[in-house]
């Protein structure tokens, strides 16, 4: 079993892959990335290599899995979605988290089911890591889209 890379509300998160460091010793980034709730097949090409590319995914709760198994072997998946009235991921938790892999070099992509310039989360996430100093991009998942 590996190691749990976090622990959260009690529960363990973790990944089957090992570990690795970042191999970007340089700054690390951020993209917010729009995949819709579907299959990877409305994945537009930016979508598909800003997932490929990173080193951790933050994952909500409505990405599929099928998105999420197109990381690269070794990247962190962590799931900090939200359903309904359950327990969720406060979201000073998930910025903290990826303001502390980007400055350790880390390639953070945050899956989202939604566009996340259009709900209000995802605007206050991009500017609180924007000023913060974070280079934070962000991608619509559907090829048709602005």
């Amino acid at each position: 079993m590996t190691q749990p890379i976090l622990q959260y509300f009690g529960q363990v998160i973790h990944h089957d892959a090992p570990q690795p460091k970042p191999s970007n010793t340089g700054p690390g980034r951020c993209t917010l990335v729009a995949t819709g709730p579907g299959e990877t097949r409305a994945l537009g090409a930016s979508a598909m290599t800003a997932i490929q590319a990173a080193t951790m995914l933050l994952v909500d709760d409505r990405v599929s899995g099928s998105v999420v198994a197109l990381a690269k072997p070794g990247a962190r998946v962590i799931h900090v979605g939200r359903r309904g009235s359950g327990v969720a991921t406060p979201q000073a938790f998930v910025e903290n988290l990826i303001l502390m892999a980007v400055r350790e070099g880390e390639q953070v992509v945050h899956l989202q089911a939604s566009d996340p310039l259009a709900t209000s989360r995802g605007r206050e996430e991009r500017s609180r890591l924007q000023a913060a100093g974070v280079d934070v991009g962000s991608i619509s998942g559907s090829p048709g889209a602005p």
